[in-house]
């Protein structure tokens, strides 16, 4: 039976369609039919940095695009006692992905270890499961370590992004308050129905104004940045003394600015890595469980967004840099 999968070539950094063998249960491992892949960020980022090219061979076994994704067992190795032929599962192919062999989750067949599969419940969707890994896990990792106490304001930018949508929604409740910053007034109702307490459109307001209005000239507590950039600098003058900013991404550009100024007040700044946070075992065990548990009671539901066929994916790639272009863009089929 045939696996269908969309590999880097390097040669001109592009993606092609290939066919290569199902993948056979091996002991302690079983065989996942993939059928709803995500199309994140790091996946264009991936391709574009060519992060994969030296896990490819002489034999031009490229690296599978793809870091996760949800399907089917269709076969289970000896000794394996947690699954069966035909349970809803997701694969945590992080670290095969990233720090393995490049098999992502753009294909039809993946093998993974039995300790790497999360049973999904009924309950949970076929495209939520598919979001279960990137987003919600980073989401999880920022609010875990940035340490916001009940009661106290959160500031995050890109707040209606897949993402910042997460961490709206554990943040209510975990009963930490949000300030959400974003560009467009369009998306202000929608953040505020999944629970926003203060949405900023900061084309149009002065956020460092409306945040120190909001906290009687104290600042927010702390703050998450996936954006980068000079918008940073403004970030940091809306912080309390001491208080601190995580950055996660740079939609912005790479550079980080900030305000001397800022770091007199001890503003606390670092770079979130999700990588590092699931390094730590107990981290990972946590999050595995709880994200799992957040969405199967409904306080976490991700943003799906269109839909392609996996032989599109080159479309799906583009949809997904769009800018407003809404919810996770997945492949299917």
């Amino acid at each position: 039976m045939s696996n269908r999968a969309v590999v880097q070539t390097f040669f001109d950094n592009g993606l092609e369609i290939v066919v290569r063998p199902k993948p056979i249960a091996s002991p302690g491992n079983v065989v996942i039919r993939l059928t709803v892949r995500a199309v994140n960020p790091i996946d264009s980022l991936i391709i574009r940095e060519s992060w994969l090219r030296n896990l490819a061979d002489e034999h031009h076994h490229h690296p599978v695009i793809g870091s996760e994704g949800f399907g089917h067992i269709t076969e289970v190795g000896e000794g394996v006692t947690k699954f069966k032929v035909n349970q809803r599962v997701v694969p945590i192919l992080y670290w095969k992905y990233y720090l393995g062999k490049g098999e992502g989750a753009w294909q039809d067949y993946v093998e993974v270890a039995e300790e790497d599969v999360v049973h999904i419940p009924d309950n949970v969707s076929d495209d939520a499961a598919a979001q279960y890994l990137i987003n919600p896990w980073t989401a999880y990792g920022l609010l875990s370590e940035i340490g916001v106490k009940e009661g106290e304001y959160l500031l995050q930018t890109a707040a209606a992004s897949v993402i910042g949508r997460q961490v709206i929604q554990i943040c209510k409740h975990l009963k930490i308050k949000t300030i959400n910053i974003v560009r467009r007034d369009n998306v202000i109702p929608e953040l505020k129905a999944i629970g926003a307490d203060v949405v900023i459109n900061s084309s149009t307001e002065d956020m460092v104004s409306r945040v120190k209005e909001l906290t009687g000239g104290k600042g927010a507590f702390a703050a998450i940045d996936a954006v980068g950039g000079i918008l940073t600098k403004s970030v940091g003058n809306s912080l309390r003394n001491g208080g601190r900013l995580f950055v996660y991404g740079t939609l912005g550009g790479p550079d980080v600015v900030l305000s001397s100024a800022d770091l007199i007040r001890d503003i606390d700044v670092k770079f979130f890595r999700l990588t590092k946070f699931v390094e730590n075992k107990r981290n990972r065990e946590r999050v595995m469980t709880d994200i799992m548990a957040f969405m199967d009671a409904g306080v976490l539901v991700p943003y799906s967004g269109k839909k392609y066929e996996l032989t599109d994916f080159n479309a799906a790639i583009e949809e997904s840099l769009k800018e407003a272009r809404g919810g996770k863009v997945l492949l299917i089929g």
